[in-house]
């Protein structure tokens, strides 16, 4: 897993939330202490160890807007699997002890929660007027502009979409389409740079107008009083490269296998795009964007996917009733629910 791990350069001032409240008596980093955190909100890290020691609350410091109180670097560390468990095997013969051996079994690989995000009725409370002529079935999770598609950006989407054609991966940032409301690619008024179709380069970036994700999609997350803070990409960084591997110059030297997290190893870190129809009899059908691909990986092989990384570059609360609770060891359920 990826975390923050870095150096107080001076003394440096805890709070409770970013740029709140002090704690009472207060707290503070020493010159010299190193910290670990699980984010980074505007240069506001989310404190998890403190020289080593885990941190049991709410813990926030300020590493300044260029790093001048807290030097710190996203690193990748192994995730750290339960204890493995042991027993003894002991052999007789005659009433004399001749053999012993402790074994060990495997350790259980840790489970993951996960969430399903509801549809209209639960999170809306009734079904979108769009439905009537079928539309995207975005959800949104937090109003505010986000994260920029940089080169590196665009390049990953593109990487994660291998079954679909340029033209439709591109199409997916489109300033008409389901992401990117007036701040996407396509729009003659208003150009942004396309780098999977090498159009209007030159021009800004496009960039998140708001973070979204889509009916029924599955996502991880913590839960924090009434809410769900999602696990999303930090789109303060471009995303996350295994090892040993260098970021690409052009779309020919994109490479899957050199990204750390893809929809095949953490499928609930992507949104899976899907649309919602009105049909007769007062149901809804919820089925995929046009021109997805097919994987043999995917939970429904017969089925088209459009993958879209879910990135956010501030944290994430969303309130737990828009939210279904997936058992744990339980197949996923469907990003779709089709009706005839």
């Amino acid at each position: 897993m990826q975390v923050i791990q870095g150096k107080a350069k001076n003394t440096v001032r805890i709070r409770q939330s970013p740029g709140g409240a002090d704690f009472n008596p207060s707290r503070f980093l020493a010159a010299g202490d190193t910290i670990e955190a699980d984010r980074n909100e505007k240069q506001w890290l989310h404190l998890t160890k403190i020289n080593a020691t885990p941190v049991t609350d709410e813990q926030w410091a300020s590493a300044g807007s260029n790093q001048q109180y807290i030097g710190w670097n996203w690193v990748t560390i192994p995730d750290q699997p339960p204890p493995a468990s042991s027993h003894i095997v002991e052999l007789y013969i005659d009433g004399v002890l001749e053999f012993r051996k402790e074994l060990s079994s495997p350790a259980p690989s840790p489970q993951m929660q996960l969430y399903q995000y509801g549809e209209d009725e639960q999170v809306l409370g009734d079904i979108r007027n769009c439905a009537v002529n079928g539309c995207p079935a975005v959800m949104v999770l937090n109003d505010d502009p986000d994260t920029i598609f940089d080169k590196q950006w665009q390049f990953f989407l593109y990487a994660i979409n291998p079954g679909m054609a340029r033209n439709a991966i591109g199409g997916l940032m489109g300033s008409t389409k389901a992401l990117m409301n007036n701040s996407g690619v396509g729009n003659p008024g208003a150009p942004r740079v396309n780098y999977i179709e090498e159009e209007d380069l030159g021009y800004p970036d496009p960039r998140l107008d708001k973070l979204r994700t889509f009916a029924r999609n599955i996502h991880a997350g913590t839960e924090v009083g009434n809410d769900l803070q999602v696990k999303t990409f930090d789109g303060n960084f471009p995303p996350p490269l295994k090892p040993g591997k260098t970021y690409p110059d052009t779309l020919a030297e994109v490479n899957l296998d050199d990204y750390l997290i893809t929809p095949r190893t953490n499928l609930e870190m992507f949104l899976v795009c899907n649309n919602i129809r009105t049909k007769p009899g007062n149901q809804t059908s919820i089925f995929p964007f046009d021109n997805g691909g097919r994987y043999d990986w995917t939970p429904e092989q017969a089925e088209i996917y459009s993958f879209f990384p879910l990135v956010s570059r501030i944290r994430i609360l969303s309130p737990l009733k828009n939210w279904i609770k997936i058992p744990l060891g339980s197949p996923l359920p469907s990003h779709y629910r089709r009706v005839s």
